[in-house]
């Protein structure tokens, strides 16, 4: 049989009274912002994307171009 006494004193038991009594104060956002800030992700995912593309095409065609010579 567990000894509630004890229970109510354990250090996991009172970390989680203060997580649930800190929840209580979290301020979730609403579904606009959620899908304002999601599109704010997205397209910086697509412009750094697009350009991590442009920068490796542009140094790929100059690797080319320099070892194409012929000296």
């Amino acid at each position: 049989m567990v000894n509630l006494s004890k229970l109510s004193n354990n250090k996991v038991v009172n970390f989680l009274k203060s997580v649930f009594t800190e929840l209580k104060f979290v301020e979730f956002p609403t579904k606009k912002d959620t899908i304002r800030l999601s599109t704010i992700v997205i397209l910086i995912s697509i412009l750094f994307g697009m350009a991590l593309f442009l920068s490796d095409w542009g140094l790929q065609t100059l690797r080319n171009l320099i070892t194409s010579f012929k000296f």
